[in-house]
């Protein structure tokens, strides 16, 4: 909840709208989750997918550790020394924890951008602080400094909100994977429709592959003239290429609608001249 808060407050949303719809999503939110719940079971009983779980699996060794007595106390003695050590030592034992809490390809990004932003602020942002003070005051050079820092903070709510959306599409797509199709194998055209013969290794149009694949697999039958099996969207040969589609059509439609309201609201595109601003700035000029 507190990082909805935080996401929410950096993109411009008002708190009480984010309990607002933090509310409204309660019916709904646990409705998909049940269900997105059922089909990621599904797929972790099936081995089809791996997720990483720091905080899942953190918790449980630890509740291990104190309820039944089995775990390396060493280990969680070093961990608690080594974090006391970083907070005495620099003041970010919390930022050192998570370092080791989360997994790379979580903590590794963040160690770009916190270097990228170190960088940016001691080569950028300080010289041209130093040269307004110097030159307009340090009231200028501090109006100078936010509005530079706030165009940063406009670009993480950018890449938040990003994130965000891909999250909700990657699902889309990672569900839409496994949908089931009949799909039918032919002698002349087998290795052109799907990726079985590459999923076989099969270099040839050797049909006796498709036939032995089919003898091994229950949801397959043998006809006269074909094999037609039940398979997931993702065997086919065009599916990658709709997909693909699908997510520029998809993402075009939410920029363009993202466009729309930004333009609506006077943040981008050209802005118009009120009556009553016009008069204020003519009698500004008269004065």
């Amino acid at each position: 909840v507190v990082g909805d808060y935080k996401n929410s407050l950096y993109i411009g949303n008002r708190p009480y709208h984010i309990s607002k719809g933090n509310i409204l999503g309660v019916v709904p939110g646990a409705i998909l989750g049940a269900g997105v719940a059922i089909f990621l079971s599904k797929l972790l009983a099936d081995g089809s997918i791996d997720l990483l779980a720091p905080q899942a699996n953190a918790f449980a060794a630890f509740t291990i550790i104190l309820a039944e007595g089995q775990g390396d106390w060493y280990a969680l003695g070093l961990g608690f020394l080594l974090g006391a050590f970083a907070e005495w030592a620099t003041g970010m034992g919390t930022s050192f924890g998570l370092g080791m809490y989360l997994p790379t390809p979580v903590t590794f990004p963040m160690l770009i951008g916190g270097a990228a932003r170190d960088w940016w602020e001691t080569r950028r942002l300080l010289p041209k602080v130093e040269e307004i003070r110097l030159s307009e005051g340090s009231a200028a050079s501090e109006k100078s400094r936010a509005l530079m820092l706030l165009f940063t903070f406009m670009v993480a709510a950018g890449a938040l909100t990003g994130e965000a959306f891909f999250g909700v599409e990657a699902a889309i797509l990672a569900v839409s994977d496994e949908l089931d199709t009949e799909q039918e194998y032919h002698p002349d055209s087998w290795t052109e429709d799907t990726y079985l013969d590459e999923i076989l290794g099969v270099e040839d149009d050797d049909f006796s592959a498709v036939l032995d694949y089919a003898l091994a697999n229950p949801d397959c039958e043998i006809l006269p003239d074909s094999v037609v099996c039940t398979e997931t969207m993702s065997i086919k040969s065009w599916w990658p290429q709709a997909r693909f589609a699908g997510f520029l059509l998809v993402n075009l439609a939410l920029g363009g609608m993202i466009y729309v309201l930004f333009r609506a609201a006077g943040i981008i595109g050209p802005q118009e001249e009120s009556e009553d601003e016009s008069e204020v700035m003519d009698a500004e000029l008269a004065d």
